[in-house]
């Protein structure tokens, strides 16, 4: 499965290069499958994008493997331009959003319920909508490595994309949380009322994880699960389950009643306004 699991990593998810994969699984023969689908990205903004907006939308985009790669755990608007504010990109990274090409995942000021009134919008990080893509753009010739499980620090940042990846597909919004005295949270997740913590430990040290471990043991917050996704096998230890990268796939909020019949009992209110008019 962790096999299967580093081949989608390598392969990405686009129908086209995953059909020729399967009819021959030869990697050389998807490289440059995917670098058109890059050039296809980049052939959309060029086409949609408002003349404005083109060239900063096209410099996002090209940033973002870099980004990625950074060990600072957000898009830093000045390797765009020296001196670029938020404000003159904001509509950029908007379109990127909203055209589907890339994930953001927003700073929360605390890991608690409702965390989209607790997001930072000036502290984020931009994935890419497909880690197959964001594998060519980036990895050079890191696939045979990748494909034995070397998912360390040159691979890292995909690891942490195909996550972004996977939870948005769940229609849940991406959050993180970083402060000194925690550390950096991967991903902080609301579910319902709750709030979950996932972590993915590219490592072979995958249960030393201070930020979480500090973050569960602190009365400031009540945590619904804490999951740590890693090379090993399922394994409950404390409050922490521990789970093998694929089971991301799995990974969802809970599911909202189908249906949710409430009929307010108004008879009371009414045989009350009844007596007053009376008394009137």
């Amino acid at each position: 499965m962790l096999q299967l699991f580093y081949a989608c990593m390598t392969v990405g998810g686009m129908p086209a290069v995953v059909q020729d994969y399967v009819r021959f699984p030869d990697l050389a023969a998807c490289s440059p499958m995917q670098e058109n689908i890059l050039r296809l990205y980049r052939s959309d903004i060029a086409r949609y994008a408002k003349s404005t907006e083109k060239n900063k939308i096209r410099a996002i985009f090209d940033s973002i493997p870099a980004q990625l790669d950074s060990k600072i755990s957000r898009f830093v608007l000045s390797r765009l331009k020296e001196g670029a504010r938020m404000q003159r990109y904001e509509n950029s990274f908007l379109w990127l959003r909203e055209a589907g090409v890339a994930l953001p995942r927003f700073n929360v000021s605390a890991p608690v319920t409702p965390l989209t009134l607790n997001g930072k919008c000036s502290f984020f990080k931009l994935f890419l909508c497909a880690t197959g893509s964001l594998c060519e753009a980036s990895l050079g010739n890191l696939q045979v490595p990748l494909l034995q499980g070397e998912v360390g620090i040159n691979a890292g940042s995909l690891l942490e994309n195909v996550f972004a990846q996977s939870i948005a597909a769940k229609d849940m919004v991406l959050c993180y949380y970083d402060q000194k005295k925690f550390g950096e949270l991967d991903f902080v997740l609301q579910n319902g009322r709750q709030v979950d913590l996932l972590e993915n430990k590219s490592g072979s040290d995958w249960k030393k994880h201070p930020s979480l471990s500090k973050a569960i043991d602190s009365d400031q917050w009540e945590f619904a699960r804490a999951l740590v996704f890693c090379k090993g096998n399922a394994e409950q230890e404390g409050p922490i389950l521990y789970l093998p990268f694929y089971m991301i796939m799995f990974c969802q909020p809970d599911k909202r009643p189908e249906t949710l019949f409430w009929k307010p009992e108004i008879d009371a209110l009414l045989s009350f306004g009844l007596e007053g008019q009376q008394r009137d």
